[in-house]
């Protein structure tokens, strides 16, 4: 029971300090975790410039955040591959959907993505009350 009361008061205190309502006022955040559909490397080298120019639009819109790319993409067979993680700041699943599917990888078949929601940045939570004390 004593775990119980400690847990739900450690929960609430997240819940009503300024940086999480501060957060939750932003956006949900899903990851998102793309993987190549098309083995046709002329088709993804000739939409790789386009694809970059979107990610990098959205990354400077704030919508998209800590893009991270798969170093063993050389090497792999592109139709089995993982090449971009990220995480999309959206309304819903549905918003960040509509964001997602404009990109030219998506249009033109050659990635499709999942989306996974994470919730809030608990860890800024705690540093943004760190920094006030």
């Amino acid at each position: 029971m004593k775990h119980f009361v400690i847990g739900s008061l450690f929960a609430l205190s997240l819940l009503f300090n300024s940086a999480n309502a501060q957060e939750k006022d932003l956006r949900n955040t899903f990851a998102v975790v793309w993987n190549f559909v098309s083995a046709d490397k002329d088709l993804i080298n000739n939409n790789l410039a386009d694809q970059a120019a979107e990610t990098l639009a959205l990354w400077k819109q704030g919508t998209i955040e800590n893009v991270y790319m798969n170093t063993e993409a050389q090497t792999a067979d592109l139709g089995k591959m993982t090449n971009i993680t990220y995480f999309i700041k959206a309304k819903d699943r549905e918003s960040a959907a509509l964001i997602l599917d404009q990109q030219t990888f998506v249009k033109k078949q050659i990635a499709e993505y999942q989306l996974f929601p994470v919730g809030f940045l608990w860890l800024k939570t705690l540093e943004d009350n760190t920094e006030e004390k």
